[in-house]
């Protein structure tokens, strides 16, 4: 098994010191997104050369900003620039980056990805392409530095994804969701209520058999005393986070009441086996509601 490392940069040098410590503390990749700082294929083609003992790769670079031959291009200029230790990550972003930042269609979104690696892997791989796709076109050839093709990972996360690349790309590049105690003035309240526990049970003793659709959780710890945990969570990367502010649709309200009702029906009247679902009849929890939380928003000041 290799092990790699993923890292943020704002500059150039930040990035070769990076790759560096990566490369001497024996990690054998390291991996850097395309967001809204430097451009990554960019930036590994400048340092590289200057840190030979570790591959690279990006996780991962959009594909709707940027038309597959030229994705190719820059790919395999790269690619030759740091002899052959590229690792191409891409993946279709997100509706709203797509729409409300680029101004582009995040439409039919799996078709956009076929056509996409349809035109790009015969280019990696230096062959002739003339693909007129239903959203997607490329045709001709592109002659750069002769090197090997890149590997290509998709970050595929629905079925529909993984097994279109798995059947056109060499593997693919998925991401997780980590959450820790957010260091807010709600922390003392968020564990004298028993919420960061009651989570990290949650994702111990009934995620596997809930009847709705629940993150995988790769890791849970909780530390008893101090109610400090971390969850590593799957990345449910083609859903939506909801926005208490802005509100929801009726029939988004619909569905959330359904799940709701799906949850909470499997565990109704069985509470009494899970004994940490019982803090609403713990003595200490009932005293910290009513003095720290009720008392003082009835109390003059």
């Amino acid at each position: 098994m290799e092990i790699a490392i993923f890292g943020f940069e704002s500059s150039i040098p930040e990035f070769e010191e990076n790759l560096r410590t990566a490369s001497e503390q024996g990690f054998k990749s390291y991996w850097t997104p395309q967001i809204f700082g430097m451009d990554a294929l960019t930036a590994m083609a400048a340092i590289g050369d200057r840190v030979p003992d570790i591959c690279m790769g990006t996780a991962v670079v959009p594909t709707f900003p940027r038309h597959p031959m030229m994705l190719a291009q820059q790919a395999l200029t790269t690619q030759s620039a740091i002899s052959g230790r590229l690792n191409l990550g891409i993946g279709l972003a997100h509706k709203p980056v797509v729409e409300g930042m680029w101004g582009l269609k995040f439409e039919k979104p799996i078709g956009h990805l076929r056509d996409y690696l349809n035109i790009l892997m015969p280019l990696l791989h230096s062959q002739k392409v003339s693909y007129s796709g239903e959203i997607v076109t490329g045709r001709g050839e592109i002659t750069t530095p002769k090197t090997e093709a890149p590997p290509v990972f998709v970050a595929a996360l629905g079925p529909q994804m993984l097994r279109l690349t798995g059947q056109m790309a060499d593997g693919t590049s998925t991401t997780c969701i980590v959450k820790v105690i957010a260091q807010t003035e709600n922390v003392e309240i968020s564990k004298g209520l028993n919420f960061y526990a009651n989570e990290v049970n949650f994702y111990r003793y009934l995620s596997d058999d809930c009847p709705i659709r629940t993150p995988q959780c790769l890791y849970a710890y909780l530390d008893e005393s101090t109610q400090d945990f971390l969850l590593v969570l799957e990345d449910m990367g083609d859903a939506d986070a909801g926005n208490q502010l802005v509100g929801c649709s009726r029939e988004i309200m619909s569905l959330a009441f359904l799940r709701s009702a799906q949850l909470h029906g499997r565990y109704w009247g069985k509470t009494e086996q899970l004994s940490w679902l019982n803090y609403q009849n713990i003595e200490e929890t009932n005293l910290f509601r009513r003095d720290v939380i009720y008392k003082p928003g009835v109390q003059p000041t």
